[in-house]
């Protein structure tokens, strides 16, 4: 029984030692020779009430686990009742390795609708905000579409994780720049007439800083079709068309592209070459 367990036990077992039951919970008989909890009723804080059910207070061992938690009953004649048993999991970590990031860690986005990529262990729940205050959980996703508040500039979203036993991670973020508008032309080009074999030179002038790109485009008449041209300083502020008279009548213009992706068409321009 009990005695030859114990024996055997203690041939193998030291102080501190984790045994694994593969079955659940040993026999009642064996938990304080293992050591799961002094469960004797001689160990008991016994609390008088009349009540039933009895609620009480009670403070588990120390360190995250199973807890198993012992109880008896004794009337008046002093007769105590059977033991009864029941066992919680004790979580006192936050969740760990929380991550959010918008559109794949991008830069800019031109809209203010993008998607969170979000990882978390541990996490059942989670709380996302344009503001470092958390106001509505959800179930715990790895991908979410997101609006972010409409106005151009810097924005940051926040995140919380939650764990099945109510633990909250601390707050999360990631920041994008929401830019929805294009490039600002401060001085559009001119038309040019030159002398034919002078240079024409046509420019653009840009107030925007965020890493604007140019690309001029000519075509042979007002009813031709676009191409990007191939005349010095094509993708800079400030183009150079050598001339010949076949390219009077040419027509020229500037696309500008900002960090996010937005254009700006500069006005249409005409080059007179004369003799």
């Amino acid at each position: 029984g009990t005695h030859a367990l114990t024996v055997a036990l203690f041939a193998f077992l030291r102080p501190n030692d984790t045994m694994l039951s593969i079955t659940g919970l040993p026999y009642d008989t064996l938990h304080e020779v293992i050591g799961i909890e002094e469960n004797s009723s001689s160990n008991c804080n016994w609390n008088e009430t009349s009540n039933s059910p009895v609620n009480t207070s009670y403070t588990l061992s120390n360190g995250d686990g199973l807890k198993t938690v012992y109880a008896y009953t004794k009337d008046l004649a002093g007769n105590i009742s059977e033991q009864v048993i029941d066992t919680i999991n004790l979580d006192t970590e936050k969740p760990t390795g929380n991550t959010i990031s918008i559109n794949s860690n991008a830069t800019y986005t031109q809209s203010t609708s993008v998607t969170l990529t979000l990882s978390s262990s541990g996490a059942t729940e989670m709380c996302i905000s344009n503001t470092e205050s958390c106001t509505s959980w959800e179930p715990y996703t790895t991908s979410k579409s997101w609006t972010l508040t409409s106005t151009d500039g810097n924005k940051t979203v926040y995140v919380w994780y939650k764990d099945i036993a109510g633990n909250i991670s601390d707050v999360g973020s990631d920041s994008i720049t929401l830019d929805s508008t294009g490039p600002v032309i401060s001085t559009q080009p001119s038309n040019s007439s030159v002398t034919v074999g002078n240079n024409a030179t046509f420019k653009v002038v840009t107030s925007s800083t965020d890493g604007v790109t140019y690309q001029w485009q000519y075509r042979t008449s007002s009813s031709g079709t676009w191409n990007n041209a191939s005349d010095t300083g094509n993708t800079t502020n400030t183009l150079t068309v050598s001339t010949t008279m076949s390219k009077s009548g040419y027509q020229f213009r500037c696309i500008l592209t900002d960090a996010a992706g937005n254009t700006t068409t500069s006005n249409t321009v005409t080059l007179t070459v004369n003799r």
